[in-house]
């Protein structure tokens, strides 16, 4: 018996219109992605793809605004949720973060191409996404300092340099090709660089309590 073959619903063939156009323009960028090249990657015609996007600005643009339909409250909740577990605080954000890069390692070779091609979009998601990031854990540096429970450090320095341990551990595994060996389970990472994070920021007397 022949089954018969699923037809799309219009938003399941935009959906996949957009994840196979993310993965085109993190191998060849803004500029060398051609929609034709896309329209024949996505297994439609090219009119099909302009009925959906009427230009790549238009198809570059939604794949960002997918990117960025998490809502913000469960990407920065409010600091009262933690109750003042400082680990807790750090290891949802280290957490939160790792997973939205590892689940998705095209984009960041997108957002990378974009900010190469110094492309207005790309620059919107470290707008949207990015900058709150880094302010967000900023604010609660910040609040946590002025508790006595850290040293005074620029809270904005601080913040960058935490991102960046999660960051950095996903580009050398995702876009240099240099994981881990042996590969080390996402709570181990998260602990070790929330411990490592704490220790430089804690007062003396907080790290012996």
């Amino acid at each position: 018996m022949i089954r018969a073959r699923h037809r799309l619903t219009t938003s399941e063939r935009r959906r996949r219109i957009l994840d196979t156009s993310a993965r085109h323009f993190a191998r060849h960028g803004f500029s060398g992605a051609r929609i034709r090249k896309i329209a024949l990657a996505c297994g439609v015609a090219d009119t099909l793809l302009f009925h959906h996007f009427p230009s790549k600005d238009a198809l570059y643009r939604e794949i960002l605004d997918s990117r960025l339909s998490v809502p913000e409250r469960e990407i920065f909740p409010p600091f009262s949720r933690f109750d003042g577990d400082d680990e807790a605080f750090l290891s949802a954000v280290a957490s939160g973060l790792l997973a939205r890069m590892e689940s998705d390692p095209s984009f960041t070779r997108l957002l990378f191409y974009g900010a190469l091609e110094d492309h207005d979009l790309a620059h919107d998601f470290v707008d949207c996404r990015i900058r709150k990031s880094v302010r967000y854990v900023a604010r609660y540096l910040a609040l946590r300092q002025r508790q006595g429970g850290f040293r005074k450090v620029d809270s904005l320095v601080a913040a960058r340099a935490f991102l960046g341990m999660v960051v950095h551990h996903s580009l050398l595994t995702h876009l240099f090709g240099y994981p881990l060996r042996p590969a080390v389970p996402q709570e181990t990472l998260v602990r070790a660089w929330v411990a490592l994070f704490l220790n430089g920021v804690r007062k003396a007397s907080e790290k012996r309590a």
